[in-house]
């Protein structure tokens, strides 16, 4: 019984190492991601710091001005959660949502490669 207790002691250990280390891992990266959302889909849709948060590639995918008429029909977001995180090297990928402050809620996908956001998508916006 003793060893049976210290082997599952061990696993749960391992199981919180494991999620604390990506969590540090991702913190950064976590950072970005929420400041993206709620830079080009919140009420800082204008000042256009978030802009530097993307990739170059993806800069010349969408300039600023196509940004602007993507989100002006939407609602700003204001929180932005991520249940699913996964590092690999410089790369780290986020699911979840972002909620509006009339509580509307957008499921969030963000890629980050080297602190630069290389793709996202929010679906559905929010409408005003």
């Amino acid at each position: 019984m003793k060893k049976l207790f210290k082997i599952l002691m061990v696993i749960i250990l391992l199981v919180v190492s494991g999620l604390i280390a990506v969590l540090l891992l991702t913190s950064g990266d976590r950072k970005i991601a929420k400041e993206f959302v709620t830079g080009c889909c919140g009420s800082q849709t204008n000042d256009f710091a978030w802009y530097e948060l993307m990739h170059d590639a993806l800069k010349k995918e969408v300039d600023k001005g196509k940004f602007t008429e993507m989100f002006e029909a939407s609602q700003s977001y204001e929180t932005v959660s991520f249940t699913s995180i996964s590092k690999e090297g410089s790369s780290a990928s986020f699911e979840g949502s972002a909620t509006t402050k009339s509580n509307c809620t957008s499921k969030v996908a963000i890629e980050v490669l080297a602190s630069k956001i290389i793709s996202f998508e929010i679906t559905p916006l929010c409408p005003k």
